[in-house]
């Protein structure tokens, strides 16, 4: 005769084991946890320890210990940010060996919680043992949650060495941050090299961003005259920003450093309309008087066809005749008023014109010395 308590017994733990059964298929992860704290916690450590290897130790050393611990750990398995071992391994210095062991044992496609693959992760270092290694098995043109591909990254990060491996194999119409073109990026960071070899690719020059600065407007802000000189064919000069700026003008707002800027502005003063207005109603002879940038003025003096100078000069006359010109310098004057100075600084430039042109390049700056001259007798008629 069979015994009644060792049957409910049985039952409960056959009906235990069912319920158990259940709850880990759905909550497999709790079910870890609870079932077996002892278990789950040597997983958890094994994969923080193959983190920490794959991020801190190099060689064959790293490559031994990554070993040992595949034995016990998963490395598809994130950690709590989404990041994978091979991620924490793109991220290391000398990292060759390592992603040769793991990448078998990986997924090179995952992503982490900001969107971030292991190729994105390793345009941030300096070398290129990791791109090389994951170009072949990624997205190149995945993006991350701020929108940005591998290439768009390593242009971010001044990874001049990844660059021209990624541009082969990327989208080069992707943009980035506030809707800049590839080639606005780089000449936002003036990498004139990358410039280069990413308009021999054929990325093309790009639109303007959602400030309405292109290319050549971000080259002008930096006054490198290889950049100008590479996106001058590729762009509207007299394009106008947001606040009515063009590149002409941006650059003439540049204070010139031992002559840095000058061929820069001989380039775009022979491209560019100088009696453009921006929103302020200021010409490029304004943000060049503004700035005492008098090479600028210079240059724009030599450069702007007589018959608009002139015509501009007559016109600038007629506006000195109000009294609230004479406001004194650093005082608010009427857009109108500061164009008719800046236009008359011009002039007396202008007129110097064949004692400079018979000067020699040493003697120039002396000559520009009696323009100056020139350029104040001048304003002592305002």
């Amino acid at each position: 005769m069979s015994n009644p308590s060792k049957k409910a017994k049985f039952s409960s733990v056959v009906g235990g084991l069912a319920i158990a059964s259940v709850f880990a298929l759905l909550y497999p992860r709790k079910s870890l946890r609870m079932a077996g704290p002892a278990l789950w916690a040597m997983t958890h450590k094994s994969l923080h320890e193959a983190i920490r290897v794959a991020r801190d130790e190099q060689g064959e050393a790293a490559v031994e210990r990554l070993r040992e611990l595949s034995k016990q750990t998963n490395f598809k398995k994130p950690d709590a940010h989404g990041s994978t071992v091979l991620m924490y391994a793109a991220l290391s210095h000398n990292a060759g060996a390592k992603i040769d062991f793991l990448l078998p044992l990986s997924d090179p496609l995952a992503k982490n919680s900001e969107g971030t693959t292991a190729l994105m992760a390793a345009t941030h270092l300096i070398g290129t043992e990791g791109i090389e290694r994951l170009i072949p098995v990624s997205d190149v043109n995945a993006r991350n949650k701020a929108g940005e591909t591998a290439l768009i990254l390593a242009v971010c990060a001044d990874a001049h060495e990844s660059i021209p491996l990624l541009l082969p194999v990327s989208d080069l119409s992707v943009t980035g941050s506030n809707g800049m073109s590839l080639a606005s990026l780089i000449a936002k960071k003036c990498q004139w090299p990358s410039l280069e070899q990413a308009l021999a690719a054929g990325a093309g020059a790009g639109g303007p961003d959602l400030n309405g600065d292109t290319a050549l407007i971000h080259a002008s802000r930096r006054g490198y005259k290889e950049m100008i000189g590479m996106l001058l064919p590729l762009s509207d000069p007299n394009h106008q920003n947001d606040q009515g700026e063009t590149a002409l003008m941006l650059l003439a707002r540049q204070m010139d450093t031992h002559g840095r800027n000058r061929e820069s502005m001989e380039l775009l003063a022979k491209a560019s309309d100088a009696f453009v207005l921006d929103n302020q109603g200021r010409l490029a002879f304004d943000h060049a008087v503004e700035n005492e940038n008098w090479t600028a003025l210079d240059i724009l003096a030599f450069s702007a066809p007589i018959e608009k100078l002139a015509a501009a000069v007559k016109k600038a006359e007629l506006d000195i005749e109000t009294p609230a010109f004479e406001l004194k310098a650093g005082s608010v004057a009427p857009p109108s008023l500061g164009r008719a100075k800046a236009l008359l600084e011009a002039a007396a430039i202008r007129e110097a014109m064949p004692a400079l042109a018979e000067s020699d390049a040493s003697g120039r700056a002396h000559a520009s010395e009696g323009v100056v001259v020139s350029r104040k007798a001048k304003a002592g008629r305002l």
